[in-house]
């Protein structure tokens, strides 16, 4: 695995109806210009609607996570590009 260096923020969640139609809004608050979307295998068809929703915020989606990733899950190549 290569080397990486990651730096969180403060933690901000939203929650209730209508607030994935904020997703670029809150995006552009702070300052997310490349997004990864995470989804679990069965959850691939939101993860899309997501990365719609972040327009060229989105990178790159991954529908294969799972509960407490195992190393050969979180190794994988094959991260999904952009359709």
């Amino acid at each position: 695995m290569d080397s990486f260096v990651y730096k969180s923020s403060a933690l901000r969640v939203f929650v209730g109806e209508g607030t994935s139609a904020r997703l670029a809004e809150e995006a552009d608050l702070l300052a997310i210009r490349r997004a990864l979307i995470l989804t679990m295998p069965g959850h691939e068809r939101l993860g899309r609607e997501m990365a719609q929703r972040l327009g060229n915020r989105f990178a790159r989606l991954f529908a294969g996570a799972v509960m407490h990733t195992p190393v050969p899950v979180t190794e994988e190549p094959s991260i999904a590009r952009p359709a």
